[in-house]
């Protein structure tokens, strides 16, 4: 098995997702000129409804709209830079992407090939406190994985994350915390 770097995963991540955008406006755009009863209604598809390329998607009414799930998109680009078309077990754990189920993702276990994906298991969905700018503070997610097994005890343990993190956001996170779990059971 050939491993690659987090670096190239997440280069060639990208540049497979936007291949995958204009492949697809490419051959919606055929597609459409070659027969007059391509429907302009959106597949019922789930993507991230604030990406740019999303958004993009829709504007162009002209055209059908086919999302592809965050996630999927990982795992099918390492799938085409091994030359994969086979089916395969997938895992991603690059952070987040809208699900197919509304929730936010982030550590996927996939069954699939380049067209379509079956999520098989998942961790279990916690608070993503600030929604997504937990991706730009990572932090955020910690503290509520840390709150989740410790509960408010946590904020005794001697661990990095809580010292080099400012305390009153930290017991930001823990109040939103408390309050997802109660509102949950």
């Amino acid at each position: 098995m050939k491993l690659i770097s987090c670096e190239n995963f997440v280069r060639l991540s990208n540049i497979l997702v936007v291949f995958i955008f204009i492949s697809l406006i490419i051959v919606g755009f055929v597609a459409q000129n070659e027969t007059q009863k391509e429907s302009k209604q959106p597949q019922q598809w789930v993507a991230h409804p604030m990406y740019i390329s999303t958004r993009t998607g829709f504007a162009m009414a002209d055209l059908p709209v086919v999302q592809v799930q965050h996630h999927h998109a990982h795992i099918a680009s390492c799938m085409a830079e091994n030359m994969l078309d086979e089916k395969v077990i997938g895992v991603a754990f690059d952070g987040t992407g809208f699900g197919t189920d509304g929730n936010t993702w982030g550590s996927e276990f996939l069954i699939c090939d380049l067209a379509d994906f079956e999520r098989i298991t998942y961790f279990e969905y916690i608070p993503l406190p600030g929604g997504d700018s937990a991706t730009e503070e990572p932090w955020r997610t910690a503290v509520s994985y840390l709150y989740k097994v410790y509960g408010i005890d946590f904020l005794d343990l001697k661990l990095n994350v809580i010292r080099k993190t400012d305390q009153e956001k930290i017991r930001m996170i823990a109040i939103i915390c408390i309050n997802f779990l109660i509102s949950c059971n």
